[in-house]
């Protein structure tokens, strides 16, 4: 996906950057027009050197029966809407990303009573963008917040910024009653300042090596997955299409996230999608659903990742994005 250039200003310390204009390279997410919060990450981080921040999770709930009803284009379709309502109330001291399949990030410098408003209007907007699937509106909003207390050093900035997104996506809650009716927004005074003591440093499933073996008719995808010193290798075999390969390389992601998790817990890909919603310079992605299990539930979760160069690399990349934060705090509490 080609990277679209902003200028931006960052403040930063110890002489890093004084007052000065920096070009980032922003990758814009293709089917929403947002920017990918990976690549704003190091503004955010920034920003959180001179001033208080707040970060919105906004968790977008129910959109596999967009998914499943009418199909990748119009779950395409509905993303793209939600991106461009939710961006018109904000103004440069906002920044608004993309994050995983199906939660977006907010983050802003504006005080708590404006957060409060900020929040509510943004809600609004992305519901008037839902539409009614099975006699239910989608998608359903919940909302998470976190305080990010300004930093002393850049490095320990970047570390309360994840903690600071964790805490809000633990935090969320539904902001629509069950009639429909719209319930106020989590009010920003109640959201959790992240403190330097209270700031654990993230510990993520990753991605270490992926191999698609061709041969003949068939086809056969290794991935391998790293959590702390743990190692999982995970294959799947089928057959040698162009449209299967993908596939293949999401169930084999998947079968090494079951393999890392508890028992009674697993991954299981339902769809993998390539798709090209936007304009062509803005690239193309590649979505994964996942049907993640518990010992109590069952519940979809969407991946998704620019293409780039590689969609292979993307499909076990999205598979991975779809499930990682839901598996985290599993595998921290399992001592893995």
């Amino acid at each position: 996906m080609p990277s679209v250039k902003f200028t931006t200003l960052l403040r930063m310390r110890d002489g890093k950057m004084a007052n000065g204009y920096r070009e980032l390279p922003w990758k814009i997410d293709g089917v929403t027009g947002l920017p990918w919060f990976t690549t704003i990450h190091g503004e955010m981080a920034g920003r959180a050197l001179t001033q208080d921040l707040h970060v919105v999770d906004i968790h977008l709930g129910g959109l596999s029966a967009v998914l499943d009803a009418h199909g990748a284009p119009a779950f395409a379709s509905i993303l793209r809407e939600i991106g461009r309502r939710a961006t018109d109330p904000l103004d440069d001291r906002d920044q608004l990303s993309r994050h995983t399949g199906d939660r977006l990030l907010l983050i802003t410098t504006r005080p708590p009573a404006e957060v409060a408003r900020l929040v509510e209007d943004v809600v609004a907007r992305i519901s008037a963008a839902g539409v009614r699937v099975d006699g239910t509106t989608v998608p359903r909003v919940a909302v998470g917040l976190a305080r990010l207390l300004r930093a002393s050093d850049y490095a320990d900035a970047a570390a309360r910024l994840d903690a600071a997104i964790l805490s809000a996506e633990f935090n969320a809650a539904p902001v629509h009653a069950a009639d429909g009716e719209q319930a106020p927004a989590p009010a920003p005074a109640e959201a959790q300042a992240v403190a330097p003591e209270a700031a654990p440093r993230e510990k993520r499933a990753v991605l270490t090596s992926l191999r698609l073996d061709l041969s003949g008719l068939v086809a056969t995808a290794v991935v391998e997955l790293t959590f702390g010193p743990r190692r999982i290798v995970a294959r799947s075999v089928g057959r040698n299409t162009e449209g299967r390969r993908l596939f293949l390389i999401a169930e084999a992601t998947a079968r090494a996230v079951t393999d890392l998790l508890p028992s009674g817990y697993g991954a299981v890909i339902h769809d993998v999608t390539i798709l090209q919603p936007g304009a062509p310079e803005q690239g193309r992605g590649i979505l994964s659903s996942v049907l993640f299990l518990s010992p109590d539930n069952e519940q979809f979760l969407f991946g998704l990742a620019p293409a780039g160069n590689d969609p292979r690399l993307a499909a076990a990349r999205a598979s991975l994005s779809a499930v990682n934060r839901k598996i985290q705090p599993l595998l921290a509490t399992s001592g893995a």
